[in-house]
């Protein structure tokens, strides 16, 4: 929602959110990226033009780049991965009861499709840190220096968190996001937060009150644990 008004195109595209620790690939126990998608398709359609015009954004991707190995030695998130390729491509999924047939509600087409893939990948950006912070003797130049230069080649950084090359081939916009600062914290604590915890407590007849020294110190514990927007919670 937030995507859709700063763009512009509120009310125009719908959005499907996909969390990637619950998608598997085809044949092994969950939700294969086909069948969701085929299950939400009367959701993704565009009321204005009609056409599977949807921004399909997959959460917690980070997850499924790491190994996850069966006892048979068969790793289901790189399998995962590689059911992604042509459906990312644009393709036309086909449902279990039929083929795909134009202009019939058999399957989903996903040549109309945005999908944006969103992840910490933590262990890249720590890595990346160790290096820039590394300290160097001597008049040797070394990668802190390429780091301190601000370069990074993201794709490359994908490619060492476990996303698989051909995937990484088709992801041709990589954009790293800073971490929130005070204000967004403070916005997320006082326009979503707090309503829902005074919403909450009214139903119990009491009524809630946060001092600004109190949503300070919240918003300050969030940076010392780096914790994020996810830490406002716990100290509220």
């Amino acid at each position: 929602k937030a995507f859709r008004k700063l763009t512009g195109m509120a009310g125009m595209l719908p959005v499907l959110e996909i969390d990637c620790t619950e998608l598997t690939a085809r044949g092994f126990v969950g939700d294969s990226i086909t069948e969701l998608l085929n299950t939400h398709r009367d959701e993704m359609k565009d009321n204005q033009t009609g056409f599977d015009t949807t921004i399909v954004f997959l959460d917690e991707f980070d997850k499924i780049c790491k190994p996850a190995f069966s006892s048979g030695g068969t790793d289901h998130n790189r399998n995962t991965q590689y059911n992604l390729l042509k459906v990312i491509e644009g393709c036309e999924l086909r449902k279990k009861d039929g083929p795909f047939v134009k202009g019939n509600p058999a399957g989903t087409g996903t040549h109309h499709m945005l999908f944006i893939m969103a992840g910490n990948f933590s262990e890249v950006r720590h890595a990346r840190k160790a290096v820039k912070e590394a300290k160097v003797l001597g008049f040797q130049t070394s990668a802190p220096e390429v780091a301190e230069a601000g370069f990074v080649d993201l794709h490359s950084e994908l490619d060492k968190a476990g996303m698989a090359t051909q995937l990484v081939g088709r992801t041709p916009f990589v954009a790293e996001l800073t971490e929130l600062g005070h204000d967004e914290l403070r916005n997320i604590l006082d326009n979503h937060l707090i309503p829902e915890f005074e919403t909450t407590w009214k139903y119990l007849g009491k009524k809630l009150e946060v001092s600004e020294d109190t949503k300070e110190t919240i918003i300050q514990n969030c940076f010392k644990r780096k914790t994020g927007a996810r830490g406002l919670q716990t100290d509220l």
